[in-house]
């Protein structure tokens, strides 16, 4: 193990990331990271965090149907254009399945969203 471990300059930590990905840290070592709150997949914990959002959005509001220009007011993410953002590529075919499917189970994209757009001509 490294002594400076705790040293999260940019340049380290993207160094880092970049080992988690090829499978150069040991998973020891990986569950340490996470253990102290290291993001190892910095993407994957925004998409994470927009579906949690969205899923509170729904238990709150009743629907997943989030108003144009919402921004969440505890975490200042502005969840209308994330949401816009997988409607679009869950149109164009660019969301995967498993995300596709969290959202439709939600309730913010319906179920053939992409029979729909090629219907529409999107």
């Amino acid at each position: 193990d490294d002594d400076d471990d705790d040293d999260a300059s940019p340049t380290r930590l993207a160094g880092v990331r970049r080992a988690a990905r090829t499978g150069a840290l040991g998973e020891a070592k990986v569950a340490r990271l996470r253990g102290m709150g290291a993001t190892l997949k910095p993407l994957e914990h925004r998409w994470d965090e927009g579906l949690r959002l969205v899923a509170a959005f729904k238990r709150r509001e009743g629907h997943a149907r989030v108003p144009r220009n919402y921004t969440d007011p505890e975490t200042g993410v502005p969840l209308a254009a994330w949401l816009a953002q997988q409607k679009r590529d869950a149109r164009s075919g660019g969301l995967s399945e498993a995300r596709r499917a969290h959202l439709v189970e939600l309730g913010a994209l319906p179920a053939d969203v992409t029979d729909a757009a090629r219907r529409r001509g999107v």
